[in-house]
């Protein structure tokens, strides 16, 4: 299988570190399918579209999209409405250290997550440092990743008269209240 790897960062954060982790998810990614497009991390959205269209044009069959670092979800929904493949996003853990997070990827990951889920568009998810990578939660990632989403009724449930007076019950309970 050929997977287009494709890293998304913003420069406010460490990209020395953002740029250490791009290779070696890409290096950790190659042991275990053919890997198209390079580990530079792209910083904006034109770039990461250009990208993305490359690595299709290339017959990547899915994309592992590294969220290097926290970045909106722009490029990424951008990727998913113009291109078919199989989406991964892929989000690193690192320490806490009671300062400011070097990378924030996993918060990256979740508004894309998000704004993917809100176009009914399916994708696989890993969160792993590179070298965690297996091939079995790789195979998951493309599994869900290929799963076609159904709509779901979002519309709220209807509620009866009883449900409404007891919700009105614990609002005026809770009027006043210091906490």
């Amino acid at each position: 299988m050929k997977i287009g790897f494709l890293g998304l960062a913003r420069t406010t954060f460490d990209m020395e570190f953002a740029a250490r982790v791009s290779a070696a998810a890409r290096a950790r990614l190659a042991e275990f399918a053919e890997v198209d497009g390079d580990d530079a991390p792209q910083t904006d959205a034109e770039s990461a579209r250009a990208a993305a269209r490359s690595l299709a044009q290339n017959g990547a069959e899915a994309l592992a999209a590294a969220q290097l670092t926290f970045t909106d979800a722009d490029a990424i929904c951008e990727i998913a409405a113009a291109h078919s493949i199989p989406l991964i996003l892929w989000a690193f853990p690192e320490p806490r250290t009671g300062g400011r997070l070097r990378l924030n990827s996993p918060c990256g990951v979740n508004l894309a997550a998000h704004a993917l889920g809100k176009m009914h568009r399916a994708f696989g998810h890993l969160h792993c440092a590179p070298e965690e990578l297996t091939s079995e939660n790789l195979k998951r990632a493309l599994s869900d990743a290929r799963e076609i989403p159904q709509a779901e009724d979002v519309s709220p449930p209807a509620f009866g008269e009883e449900a409404r007076k007891k919700a009105r019950q614990v609002l005026e309970s809770l009027r006043g209240a210091k906490f």
